[in-house]
């Protein structure tokens, strides 16, 4: 996708440049909408003619934003004296229609109407617009379940959460015992889980659409039950049991949604991707005893 670059020169008022800016799916900051004038009338922002929704804020008076998080770029534009000011702004090119809309992508489509169908003949979007409407205007497990059931509408949006980063914490390898194998009754622990292992089942969490209570649920029940307090331990304990999803007995405080084998594959291989070479190294030690 080409983009065209240009420079907007807007006064800035009391009230700022009269636009609403917001963060997109890549984390840019981009034009949301215009702010009307005080008799309800086209703003000076909007009057200017130039700008449009969508369009992707570069420089703010020659300053570089697009390395910036949102809350500096905002903090930016406050800053910005009152008066003639230049936006740098760039306006994404429509994409070709047989770039986005494969055969793959009407019938997801199709379905999405379907299922939606009250929405849409309530909507003057067209079909791209209200498949991000909706995404939008989801909660996370919505969202998730989404990106799901329609792989090809969202894929802009799956792709966050498709690439796993290198591993960045790492958990000091220790003697791994398995819980089943100690004797006498097991008490629960009160050990916060590792770095690790949070970080994972966030990521987890994410992926799956659970709620924080859940996964701290979740998170309680692995230590309590089988003394998992770090991402090692996790991997070492099912290769201890030779991949079988552990017993996992849930209590009326402590409920979480039940793990199919999906989950499990996606949990273990996720887990391994966290784990350092020398931990991965000691994880084949510990498999081979």
């Amino acid at each position: 996708m080409t983009m065209a670059t240009f420079d907007a020169p807007l006064e800035k008022g009391e009230q700022g440049f009269g636009i609403y800016f917001t963060k997109n799916h890549e984390g840019r900051v981009v034009v949301e909408g215009f702010v009307s004038s005080e008799n309800n009338d086209v703003g000076p922002a909007e009057r200017l003619g130039i700008i449009a929704i969508d369009d992707v804020l570069e420089r703010i008076n020659g300053v570089n934003v697009t390395d910036m998080d949102t809350a500096q770029v905002i903090q930016l534009l406050r800053d910005t004296p009152q008066g003639l000011n230049v936006l740098t702004l760039r306006r994404p090119e429509p994409p070709l229609e047989d770039d986005v809309k494969s055969d793959a992508w009407w019938r997801e489509f199709e379905a999405l109407r379907e299922a939606e169908l009250a929405r849409w003949n309530a909507s003057l979007l067209s079909e791209s617009e209200f498949c991000d409407y909706l995404y939008n205007e989801s909660d996370a497990q919505q969202k998730s379940y989404l990106r799901q059931q329609y792989p090809t509408l969202l894929a802009h949006y799956q792709r966050q959460f498709s690439e796993w980063p290198s591993a960045t914490l790492v958990c000091k390898p220790t003697a791994y015992q398995c819980p089943a194998l100690t004797a006498g009754s097991r008490q629960a622990s009160v050990i916060a889980p590792s770095a690790c292992l949070t970080t994972l089942l966030d990521c987890i969490r994410v992926k799956f659409g659970w709620t924080r209570d859940e996964t701290n649920a979740f998170i309680q029940t692995l230590q309590s039950q089988h003394g998992i307090i770090s991402t090692l331990d996790l991997v070492c304990h099912l290769r201890h049991i030779d991949g079988i999803k552990p017993l996992l007995q849930q209590s009326a405080r402590q409920s979480f949604p039940r793990l199919t084998n999906r989950m499990w594959v996606v949990m273990i291989e996720s887990a391994l991707h966290g784990l350092s070479p020398e931990e991965l190294t000691y994880v084949d030690q510990f498999s081979r005893q």
